[in-house]
């Protein structure tokens, strides 16, 4: 007697392939439109097989994931990965604190100099953070002239304490009328402002003033007081500021 005809086996039953992950939603970059994308390529975990099927393809064992370009400036790429597979989110690099910058002297300070009896040769101007003494170039030097007068050098001689005395940057300044010079040795109010201005700063290094804190400019007829049509206001414009002001905040220390 033949033996029963052995039973149809079942199907082995598919393995169900993973659920996509999707993505967290990506970051749009400024400006509008789509980033560059890159694929990044990384090893995962093929899935099971059941008894019997042939063995997986070894090209199923990599993943490729199509990332935005703006991962690029990622230093993390596990971070990157664990974002894009939707496990986590990225961590922002915080970036460093910037150095405070080193304050400028107080403008307060300039108010609080104190200052001796200067007479009426010196016209003192308090600015927020300068102070300027202005005197008469008829004071300081004859008619077209740069050398300095008798009657000036006392003038700046009573500047001498307040000048030594302060750290603070000298800046003299010569000015003249609009009057064009006619002949003399200088051939301009360019070059004759610029003198005077080199002479007070000569006579206050001679003097103790520090030469490093010492600068002088001439601005010929280009920054009147007074309106030159009248002789009034031309001998105001006729004239040498000596402006102080604080040194200049040192730079920022770039070592953290």
């Amino acid at each position: 007697m033949a033996p029963p005809a052995a039973a149809p086996s079942e199907p082995a039953a598919p393995v169900a392939s993973p659920d996509p992950v999707e993505p967290s939603a990506p970051i749009a970059p400024a400006g509008g439109g789509a980033w560059p994308a890159i694929v990044a390529q990384t090893e995962w975990d093929p899935p099971a097989y059941a008894p019997g099927l042939s063995d997986p393809d070894p090209s199923e064992s990599t993943l490729f994931v199509e990332l935005p370009s703006y991962f690029l400036a990622e230093p993390d790429a596990d971070a990157v990965l664990r974002h894009v597979m939707g496990i986590g989110p990225v961590a922002p690099a915080s970036a460093p604190a910037p150095a405070p910058a080193a304050p400028r002297p107080a403008p307060g300070g300039m108010g609080m100099l104190a200052l001796p009896e200067l007479g009426d040769d010196i016209e003192i101007i308090r600015k927020r953070e300068s102070i300027s003494f202005r005197i008469n170039s008829e004071i300081l030097y004859s008619s077209a002239k740069a050398d300095l007068s008798l009657e000036g050098l006392a003038v700046l001689r009573k500047l001498l304490p307040v000048l030594r005395g302060s750290d603070y940057i000298i800046t003299v300044e010569g000015h003249t009328d609009a009057l064009p010079i006619r002949g003399g040795q200088y051939p301009s109010n360019w070059e004759l402002s610029s003198a005077r201005a080199g002479r007070v700063v000569r006579y206050l290094a001679a003097n103790g003033v520090g030469r490093a804190r010492l600068r002088a400019i001439g601005y010929a007829d280009t920054r009147p007081l007074a309106d030159n049509d009248t002789e009034q206001g031309r001998a105001s414009n006729r004239r040498v500021e000596i402006i102080l002001e604080p040194p200049p905040a040192p730079e920022p220390d770039d070592d953290p």
